[in-house]
């Protein structure tokens, strides 16, 4: 499961929504920004002296053009 969060007008972070794949939480994004067709670059950063890859790959950030977006792997 993958929580997206975005920031709105006041840049504060708001819920944008719970989705099963990165893909969908990805599509959500693409619909915010009215944006028709395509993909869109996610970006990831990886702490080199601690940290794991499951820590790196469960948050993924995107800027656009309305909003700041983070894809968040919610652990149940």
């Amino acid at each position: 499961m993958w929580q997206l969060r975005m920031t709105n007008a006041a840049k504060e972070w708001t819920e944008a929504g719970s989705f099963d794949t990165v893909t969908a939480a990805a599509r959500r994004i693409r619909e915010i920004e009215g944006r028709a067709e395509g993909g869109i670059f996610l970006s990831i950063y990886v702490e080199i002296d601690f940290g794991s890859d499951d820590e790196a790959f469960g948050h993924l950030e995107y800027t656009g053009k309305r909003a700041l977006y983070v894809i968040k792997r919610r652990m149940n």
